[in-house]
């Protein structure tokens, strides 16, 4: 069989109990074909570790792992849970059912894109989160929806007063009150509940 390319002369992680450390691997199309049985493989490439750490794998070279696991925690309004702005509000109701009446129900991951092209808005996320503070932030991590009981806080009012922080669909609602929408870097501090 013929390869892209051997990796030899290292200490590969392999992910199997049984077999934890390889010495070589051999990798075609992207993948890895073979572990530790490469050396009668041909290969258009060879490289030689010198004994380096291998991690084979999928790398994100742009990961922030605390913010994943906060969004772990929020309601999942991703285009995969959430269909409809219906859909995005009645998950908001579900959770905030399940909280203490001041608690904070966060959301993270709604894309407009897949919604008709509509944010969500802070009246309506009032209505399903009956009274609860509130935030729902975008999938691309940089806006936020907050509810009229979050955005009544300085940062909101602040930032509904910039033109340059307002997003496409996001300006002050007909009534002059928020809408709710922010974007960065105001939106980190809408969206933080505040310390006590």
């Amino acid at each position: 069989m013929k390869v892209d390319v051997r990796y030899e002369n290292g200490r590969i992680w392999t992910g199997d109990a049984s077999h934890p450390e390889a010495t070589s691997i051999a990798v075609h199309h992207g993948r890895i074909v073979a572990v530790d049985d490469t050396a009668d493989l041909r290969a258009d490439r060879v490289h030689d570790l010198g004994g380096a750490r291998v991690v084979p794998g999928l790398h994100d070279a742009h990961h922030h792992l605390g913010l994943t696991g906060t969004r772990l925690a929020n309601v999942n309004v991703r285009p995969s849970r959430v269909g409809s702005l219906e859909d995005l509000y009645d998950a908001l109701a579900k959770r905030a059912v399940e909280l203490p009446p001041d608690a904070w129900v966060k959301a993270s991951g709604y894309d407009q894109n897949f919604l008709g092209g509509a944010h969500p808005t802070a009246a309506a996320i009032d209505r399903a989160v009956d009274g609860r503070p509130c935030v729902v932030e975008h999938v691309s991590g940089h806006m936020v929806v907050a509810n009229t009981k979050r955005s009544s806080s300085r940062a909101t009012r602040t930032a509904r007063a910039s033109p340059t922080s307002r997003v496409a669909g996001c300006s002050a609602a007909p009534t002059g009150g928020p809408r709710g929408c922010c974007r960065r870097p105001r939106c980190t501090r809408c969206a933080t509940p505040r310390r006590r």
